[in-house]
Order: structure tokens, then C-alpha cells, then sequence
């Protein structure tokens, strides 16, 4: 697995069913909430105000129920980088390793202007843990127009601009 990032879970009472186990949709907000954790581990954008990534697909494959009270962790790792979309594997373990879900999520990133695939910014370069694959998505944006130094120097950490704009006053009208 390459670049296994690592994270404990509380379970919450609010995350149980009636049959006193994790509820299987609250899978994927653990896995979510890892993902927003692990990219904000680096120090490179990875959404900004002109780029961002979607979730195009996911996968989840139940392997057996979490029952309260559990110990749990995500763990996240690089499956697959292309020059538009990174495959983030994904496992849900207990503290002594026992496998309840694995699957993957495919991140795709997009202009926020046209909506359309857009190369990965360094930030989601630097997330993969791929130094061979700076060259190819640098070559790819030239080719598309776009040069990733200048969309660097021009980003700002997005995710804090998102979180501005959801608390803004009216923003909950919209």
C-alpha cells in the first residue's frame, strides 16, 4: 500500500441502528472525514477556487457489521494516480486488524468554472506520494494551457475559502 494514512474513529451512539451496529452509510462519512484529514495533512493546495475534486465513484464492500462498543480505524492509501483522478483504496479495521469494509474511491478533479476534468494540482500529486508523476501531469497541463506553478502561486487553500462561504450569511438560503 503505498502512503497508508491511518485514523482512529469514535463511534457515536447517533452511528448505531437498531440492531446496535454501525449504521452502513455511516461508512462512507468515516471515510470522507479521513479523506478531508489526510489531505489536509499537506503542505501543497489541493482545492483551491478554481479546481476541486468530486467523488465519481465509490465502492464499499461489507465484509461484517461493526458492533458498539468498537475500537475502529480508516485506513486510506494510493491505489491508482492518473493525470486527472487518483483511486483512493480504503479499509475499515478493528484495533486488532480484523476487516470490516474495503473498497476505493475515485477523485476526480474539475474546473469549478466548467465543470470538466482538469489535471491534479500538486497538492494531490504530493498526496500519492508519486514524484514521477509530477512530470507527466506538469506535461499534460502545458498541453491543456495551464501551467501548475501558476495556479500554485495563484491558489488559495480552497477548503478554508469553502468553509467561509458555507458560514456566510445567506449562504444557507442559496
Amino acid at each position: 500500500m503505498n502512503n497508508l494514512f491511518r485514523r482512529p474513529v469514535a463511534l457515536r451512539w447517533s452511528d448505531l441502528d437498531a440492531f446496535n451496529h454501525v449504521n452502513n452509510a455511516r461508512y462512507l462519512t468515516f471515510i470522507e472525514q479521513a479523506r478531508i484529514e489526510w489531505f489536509d495533512t499537506i503542505a501543497e493546495p489541493w482545492v483551491t477556487t478554481e479546481t476541486a475534486p468530486v467523488v465519481a465513484s465509490a465502492t464499499l464492500n461489507f465484509k461484517r457489521p461493526i458492533e458498539y462498543p468498537a475500537s475502529i480505524f480508516v485506513e486510506l492509501f494510493t491505489a491508482k494516480l492518473g493525470t486527472r483522478s487518483v483511486v483512493i483504496g480504503h479499509r475499515i479495521v478493528d484495533a486488532d486488524g480484523g476487516l470490516h469494509c474495503d473498497g476505493s474511491v475515485v477523485a476526480v478533479w474539475i474546473d469549478r468554472r466548467s465543470g470538466r476534468p482538469t489535471p491534479l494540482p500538486d497538492g494531490a500529486i504530493a498526496i500519492a506520494g508519486d514524484p514521477d508523476h509530477a512530470a507527466l501531469a506538469a506535461d499534460e497541463a502545458a498541453r491543456d494551457g495551464r501551467a501548475l506553478g501558476r495556479r500554485r502561486r495563484r491558489a488559495l487553500w480552497g477548503l478554508r475559502a469553502l468553509r467561509q462561504t458555507e458560514t456566510a450569511p445567506g449562504a444557507a438560503e442559496a
